[in-house]
Parts: C-alpha cells; sequence; structure tokens
C-alpha cells in the first residue's frame, strides 16, 4: 500500500487509515495472554450466559473503564456535537445480552461523516491530559456492520470502526478524533480486512503493515496458518493486486464480533524500542481470539495536548472522501471494556 492511498483513506483533519488462531483465553480456565513488557494474568472463568460474561469481564482486576448500553444515557453521554449527533442513537432491540446497543445509522446521502460517539479509556481520569503512560493496557469492545456496509459507497476510501485518540474531560466536546499519538482501525479501500494504522512523526498516517524479505506487503501481521499450506498468499495475509489475499480475516455483516487490542507504548515520538501493539478478533460463537497484528519496536508520534498518550476511545463510522452511497445503512457497538490486564475473550 502506499502512502498517497493510505492518505485518501484517512483524512488528518478527521481521526480516521483466515487466520492464525492465538488461543488467548479458553472457556475454563482461559489460558494467560501477555505482551511485551507486561506479565501474563490468568483470567477467571466467567459465569454462565451473556450476562454473566458481561459481569466477569467487566469487573476484572484492572477494569479501569466498562460501558455498555442497557439504555440511552451511555448514548446521549458521550454522543459527540458535531452535526450529525441525530444519527447516534440508542438501540433497545438489538445488543450482547439483548437490552440494548449503540447504533450509528449511516444515511446513503451522508458525506464523510455521520456522526461520532467518544469516551474515556479510564473513567477515573478527572484531569485533561491523564493517561497511560508507559503502563501496557487492554481495550475491547464487540462490533456489527449493517446490510451492505461492506460494499463500496460513492468516492469512499474505506470506513473507520474506532479511533483511539483524544478525549478532554473539561470540555469533552473539545476532544480531539485525530491525535499525533493516535491508533485506528478500519476497513480501509472496501478491501472487508481489518486495517490498522497509526499516526507517524514524520510520514503521518502509516499503516501496520510489513514487508517481508520476498517482498510480500503483510496486512494482518500476525497471520500464519502454518508450513502445511505452501500458497503464501492463502498461508499469509498479504497484499494482492490491490485487494487482500484469501490467508486474511474477514468482516462480515449483521452478526457481532469482538475486537481486542493490547498496547504497551513507552517511546512517543521516539525511535520506538520497545513499543508493542497485538490485536485479536473473535468471530460470533467463537470463544477464542484470532490473532491478527504482533507488532513490535515501531514509531508512534507523541501530541503535546495529550503527553501520556491516548486517552480516549471513538466510535465512528467515518469514511473519507464519501460523497454518498446508494444504501442506508448502520454500525453498532457494545460491551466496551478497558484494562490494565488482559481480557478474556467473550465466552457469549
Amino acid at each position: 500500500m502506499n502512502r498517497r492511498d493510505l492518505l485518501l483513506y484517512a483524512a488528518a483533519s478527521s481521526g480516521l487509515a483466515l487466520s492464525k488462531r492465538a488461543a488467548a483465553a479458553t472457556p475454563c480456565p482461559p489460558s494467560p495472554i501477555s505482551v511485551a513488557g507486561g506479565a501474563p494474568v490468568t483470567t477467571a472463568c466467567p459465569a454462565p450466559g451473556a450476562a454473566g460474561d458481561w459481569t466477569s469481564r467487566s469487573t476484572g482486576s484492572g477494569v479501569v473503564q466498562a460501558i455498555r448500553f442497557a439504555n440511552s444515557t451511555n448514548v446521549s453521554k458521550y454522543t459527540h456535537m458535531d452535526g450529525k449527533q441525530a444519527n447516534v442513537v440508542f438501540d433497545g432491540t438489538d445488543g450482547i445480552i439483548g437490552d440494548g446497543c449503540l447504533k450509528m445509522n449511516v444515511p446513503r446521502t451522508d458525506g464523510s461523516n455521520s456522526g461520532n460517539w467518544r469516551a474515556p479509556l479510564n473513567a477515573a481520569w478527572t484531569t485533561d491530559g491523564q493517561g497511560f503512560g508507559s503502563t501496557p493496557f487492554y481495550v475491547q469492545y464487540r462490533v456489527k456492520l449493517g446490510p451492505n456496509r461492506l460494499t463500496p459507497s460513492i468516492a469512499g476510501g474505506g470506513f473507520k470502526m474506532c479511533n483511539t485518540a483524544g478525549y478532554t474531560v473539561s470540555s469533552p466536546n473539545s476532544s480531539e478524533s485525530h491525535t499525533g499519538n493516535e491508533f485506528v482501525v478500519g476497513n480501509a479501500f472496501w478491501r472487508s480486512s481489518l486495517l490498522a494504522y497509526r499516526e507517524h512523526p514524520v510520514t503521518g498516517t502509516t499503516s501496520f503493515e510489513t514487508t517481508d524479505n520476498s517482498g510480500y506487503i503483510h496486512f494482518e501481521t500476525a497471520v500464519d496458518h502454518g508450513a502445511s499450506i505452501s500458497d503464501p498468499f492463502a498461508r499469509y495475509c498479504l497484499y494482492q493486486s490491490g485487494n487482500a489475499s484469501s490467508g486474511c480475516w474477514f468482516f462480515h455483516e449483521q452478526e457481532w464480533f469482538t475486537i481486542y487490542y493490547a498496547l504497551h507504548i513507552v517511546d512517543y515520538g521516539g525511535p520506538g524500542t520497545g513499543n508493542a501493539m497485538d490485536i485479536y478478533v473473535a468471530r460470533a460463537g467463537e470463544t477464542v481470539y484470532t490473532h491478527l497484528y504482533n507488532n513490535r519496536d515501531f514509531v508512534i508520534g507523541s501530541d503535546p495536548g495529550y503527553p501520556l498518550g491516548v486517552n480516549g476511545i471513538w466510535f465512528l463510522p467515518y469514511d473519507t472522501n464519501r460523497t454518498s452511497a446508494t444504501y442506508d445503512t448502520w454500525q453498532k457497538y457494545d460491551q466496551l471494556v478497558v484494562s490494565t490486564n488482559p481480557i478474556a475473550c467473550p465466552q457469549a
């Protein structure tokens, strides 16, 4: 993927850039998860059922933020007032437990922006500029894509799902979705595979993709289905003629799936030695994670407004350069958990 293409996907002013199975959690009990610099933690076996599973994950050791949407309060409390807030609504007919979720409507007539929802990564932070610093932290949330969401829009470069960026406690509507140290995931270039990128202090918006010694570009960097697969495009998640190869993990419409990050940033703005980022996913009904990204020692920018790193999470369906679409659709979210300890894969 070249620099120009990635910039088309991720407008700097806006904040928006099958796989190896890694059993980060198993039903009883989950196995330990660790990230470079962090100690392994074994999570407790969750109580049965969706409600018990949420309770286990949202009240575990190290949890600093836990938000689900059983009523409209957590929707309205964190909706960003940007002129598109009417698209950000409570849906009482859906959700993991069945009693509600966040829904972001994407009408066919909308351009790039269809609304934003943002919250602090730590519910206890009361002062602007607080953050995790060099402490490892973990973010987990559930997503559901509406009908036709994976169908390209008119002129759009692909849509975001989440920006880990800024939150300003004293003035939430002044929070920034695009920061010098942001971390973003979405569906770039309508490939239907998960693309992750960060803000680089020199090159700006920069994907986490890597290039191996054979010249193959790896999108989902942790994916390796094993040496028994001779075709590299099936063994790995690679760039192939503008698309993501068959070895990639792909999004699916109208089913709940889980996205989970493990982030350990010890160097903002420098050479990045010691920085670590892992991304895991799980489709509906899966109880172990699939490991998609395992990047190490990467450069990421700094931001004077957020000196201790990103401190906010943004859910958003932003589609850079979009003018409209031929369909109405939506993105839904539920069960956000942020912790300083690893979070078990949902069991329900």
